[in-house]
């Protein structure tokens, strides 16, 4: 990789879990950066981003949706507040009551990537904080969730109003994520991108690096200045111009589009499923003209387009979209989608995926006579007109100047004030404490080594069986099932394991700890490759005895009670925790390579998995299948009756039913003599009642016998 810090970032985030923010100028590759790393690591990871239009675009979601966060502040005590305003610990925690799948995705996380961090407030870092932690049940910074957050501080701020800050001032010294109590406890690393990729004029970098830091000089200003042209109006070649403020930006649109001859066409977005309408990234009714300046707002997977690359409108109709870019060449566009989407756990890998909830589907383009500097952002323009005279925003000069490629196309409708370079000391002086190149490397080796100890203990903490005996617990004394107390007697067992697990595991990682310490000035693993293959013979024995088998047994114990459905489908929910524990334990690495060298005796495919039989229960007539089934095998009414939990008269009416059916013989049930005896009775009285006939019949029978008959002969006839 040609960019040393790119690299570290890289292997910060695969190989450690250290929390990073990695910012840097506008320029740095940041987004690009972001998507490479994700299709290289192996961790679970969802994305989530302040705003809707930010999360599309990062391809995730919104923290609030991901959390289910009310729109409030969040104050990080039990202190009583406005709750209009804000929320403490304790009513946040109300909003906290995920459903099952939500937890379980929670506690799978390994990585969270925030986009946008300059957007995100203290406090809602630190209400993730303690949702995570509150969910996972660790207490350590974010849940042990590694964070990688990703923006650049001097860019835009994050948006907090009088009456909140006059509640958050008691326990942040400011807005920005960086001031949150979580953050700084997690010993953070920041890294910063600065290798420009968007400008190549050096005097335009440095200059710009000047004004992002709030220090430029006189000369600096002076030197911009020169661009200053109040009655520039563009030529042939194309320019945009940046404002402060929506409305200018659609009055310079809508002027532009009306001078141009013709007539208008409008292009409807298409909206499929769930797609909130603050979250849309284009138009919804895209209004253009032929001659129409127009910019892409997304980058072409064929590289045929860019995101901000500017285009003129030569064919508009209600079929076909054509362009012609500067160098001449033309190209007919197509409709793009974006997607909006939720994380949702794949119940067989245990995989976080990204589930498509919704579809908007449009042309990547915008009106680009003007656009908003807070819409620039990530847009790089060859020519720009800058107007600056309103500037109400920290950051927000930088932000304009930074998305111009070089200073020959850069002008200014008015000219450049100091007061127009705002930037906040709090941001400065936290930019400052970022560590240096050489720190960086240091730090990175420590990190790696205590991530790759970390993963090795991390195999023997049996959390996601612990959580589901907790649930098991929960649901037992919400139900009523067959044998619950054998149930309970069992989940009992359970437990009392695993805190006897839990207990040899405190000595067997303090051992490990001391032996990763070895390592670290050794690099001899073997030591502590031989340590982690007992320790995973041991647990696969025990996880196979002591769990796997006991709840097995308990699930073909129950195999053909009835109104239990849902109760096996949680046990084998259980018994496919405790297959992937052991898989896990077999498939351990260190530093990448395979650290257990035994057999991998237990398998789930070698295993008959009774509770995942497809036994059709839905189908109607499956309960009867049950019911011939242990027939067949021996069993006795009454103890068909036992193990499903049923009347011996229900058991009987099944069987009068399948002898009707054909799928049982009437001699396979009774004596052929009885059976004779009571159909001649019947065939001769064949307008009674079961009751009358009882009482007609001279010798004893019971309904049973007289509803086996009856299906007999209505089979036969």
């Amino acid at each position: 990789m040609e960019n040393p810090r790119l690299h570290l970032a890289e292997q910060f985030v695969l190989h450690t879990r250290k929390n990073i923010f990695l910012t840097g100028r506008a320029g740095t590759g940041k987004t690009t950066f972001l998507r490479n790393v994700l299709k290289k690591t192996k961790k679970k990871y969802i994305v989530v981003a302040p705003t809707g239009v930010a999360a599309i675009n990062a391809g995730g979601v919104t923290i609030h949706s991901m959390f289910g966060f009310p729109l409030t502040a969040f104050t990080p005590d039990q202190q009583p507040t406005d709750l209009n305003l804000a929320n403490n610990r304790s009513s946040l925690a109300k909003h906290l009551r995920y459903n099952r799948d939500k937890l379980k995705l929670l506690r799978e996380i390994d990585l969270l990537v925030i986009d946008e961090i300059s957007m995100v407030r203290a406090d809602l870092l630190d209400a993730i904080d303690f949702a995570l932690k509150r969910t996972r049940k660790k207490d350590q910074p974010f849940g042990n969730v590694q964070l990688l957050v990703l923006g650049d501080l001097f860019q835009l701020a994050p948006v907090v109003n009088q009456s909140v800050w006059h509640i958050l001032r008691k326990y942040y010294e400011s807005p920005y994520f960086f001031a949150a109590r979580s953050w700084e406890r997690s010993e953070p690393i920041t890294i910063e991108l600065t290798k420009i990729y968007r400008q190549n004029n050096q005097e335009f970098i440095d200059i710009l690096n000047r004004i992002r830091y709030g220090d430029c000089s006189e000369s600096d200003i002076n030197c911009l200045n020169k661009n200053y042209k109040p009655d520039f109006k563009p030529g042939e070649k194309k320019y945009v111009t940046l404002t402060t403020h929506n409305h200018k930006a659609n009055r310079i649109n809508t002027g532009k589009l009306n001078e141009l001859p013709g007539k208008s066409v409008t292009y409807s977005a298409e909206i499929v499923r769930q797609f909130n309408e603050n979250a849309y990234p284009a138009e919804a009714e895209l209004t253009i003209k032929e001659g129409a300046q127009v910019m892409f707002i997304r980058n072409d997977t064929e590289g045929r387009y860019f995101n901000g690359k500017l285009a003129e409108v030569i064919e508009a109709d209600k079929d076909d979209l054509r362009v012609r870019f500067e160098d001449g060449e033309t190209l007919y566009i197509e409709k793009v989608t974006w997607e909006n989407k939720k994380y949702e756990l794949d119940k067989e890998t245990n995989d976080i995926q990204a589930k498509v909830l919704g579809s908007f589907i449009q042309y990547p383009l915008r009106l680009a006579w003007a656009v908003t500097v807070h819409k620039s952002q990530g847009l790089t323009f060859d020519r720009l007109i800058v107007d600056l005279g309103e500037t109400f925003a920290s950051g927000q000069a930088y932000v304009a100047l930074s998305r111009c490629t070089n200073l020959d196309g850069l002008v200014l409708l008015s000219p450049l004030q100091p007061k127009n370079i705002i930037v906040n000391d709090q941001i400065v002086r936290y930019h400052d404490q970022a560590p240096k190149e050489e720190y960086l490397g240091k730090a990175l080796e420590d990190a790696k080594i205590r991530f790759a100890g970390d993963q090795l203990k991390s195999l023997f903490d049996f959390d996601s069986i612990v959580f589901l005996t907790e649930e098991w617990v929960r649901q037992l004394e919400e139900k009523t099932i067959p044998e619950k107390k054998q149930a309970l007697e069992l989940i009992d067992r359970i437990q009392k394991n695993l805190n006897n697990w839990h207990r040899i595991n405190r000595s067997f990682k303090s051992e490990l700890h001391y032996l990763m310490i070895k390592y670290s000035k050794t690099k001899d693993s073997e030591q502590i490759q031989n340590r982690i293959n007992k320790a995973v013979f041991y647990y696969t024995n025990a996880i196979n005895n002591e769990l796997i088998l006991p709840v097995k047994k308990h699930a073909d114990s129950l195999q053909y009670k009835t109104g239990i459905k849902k109760y096996l489908t949680f046990v084998k929910e259980f018994l496919d925790a405790a297959w992937l524990q052991i898989d896990r334990l077999y498939n351990a690495t260190f530093f990448g390579e395979d650290i257990y060298k035994g057999e991998k005796k237990y398998r789930k495919d070698l295993s008959r998995d009774t509770t995942s039989k497809k036994k059709k229960r839905s189908r109607k007539g499956a309960t009867l299948e049950d019911t011939l089934t242990l027939y067949r095998q021996g069993k006795s009414i009454d103890q068909i009756a036992g193990i499903r939990s049923l009347a011996t008269g229900t058991i009987e009416t099944h069987l009068a039913r399948l002898i009707g059916q054909g799928d049982l013989l009437i001699d396979e049930v009774m004596n052929r003599e009885r059976v004779e005896k009571i159909s001649f009775y019947m065939l001769n009285h064949d307008d009674l009642t079961l009751t009358m006939l009882k009482s007609k019949i001279p010798f004893e029978v019971d309904y049973s016998d007289l509803r086996m008959v009856k299906e007999h002969l209505s089979r036969i006839k």
